[in-house]
């Protein structure tokens, strides 16, 4: 199984290799059309660099993603002490995020600070759901459901509010 690092060194040598190629053909066609065509293409050329660019920060950002998604099923496989459990509730988060302006690396943020303070996992996502109608109604986005949770957190952990 590959590595993070393996898989962003390939993607960067995947790259590096493609840059190499559009400079073979740039050769190639300013042999056979000439200097014209070739002032023509640079055009193209610098296009098709900006895909390679683009599609290279695609990878990285989706490695990001699945490394993020990796380490939160494992910090819930320890909270639960269940790897199903865990990849169930992993599921579940994800679903939440994508149905809300919530974004999932705060979701999970939230989430794994909930459960170490005694929430069920049936009890957090409705816990966050009012949080982020609350702090999105009043205007406060994102920032603002940390606070409601914050709020939410020291009220349970001072023996104001119960889980």
């Amino acid at each position: 199984m590959a590595t993070v690092a393996d898989l962003l060194v390939k993607i960067g040598a995947d790259t590096s290799q493609m840059k190499k190629e559009i400079a073979a053909a740039k050769r190639q066609l300013n042999t056979a059309f000439g200097k014209e065509f070739m002032d023509i293409s640079k055009t193209a050329v610098k296009a098709l660099e900006g895909i390679v660019v683009g599609i290279a920060a695609i990878g990285v950002a989706s490695l990001k993603t699945a490394t993020h998604l990796q380490t939160t099923r494992m910090a819930f496989t320890n909270l639960l002490g269940d790897a199903e459990k865990a990849n169930e509730f992993t599921r579940k988060l994800e679903d939440f995020a994508f149905n809300t302006p919530i974004d999932f690396t705060q979701v999970t943020a939230l989430s794994k600070e909930m459960v170490s303070l005694g929430f069920t996992t049936d009890q957090v996502i409705p816990i966050l759901q009012a949080a982020g109608d609350a702090a999105f109604g009043l205007g406060l986005g994102a920032e603002g459901v940390n606070k409601v949770t914050d709020a939410f957190k020291v009220m349970v952990a001072t023996g104001e509010g119960s889980t």
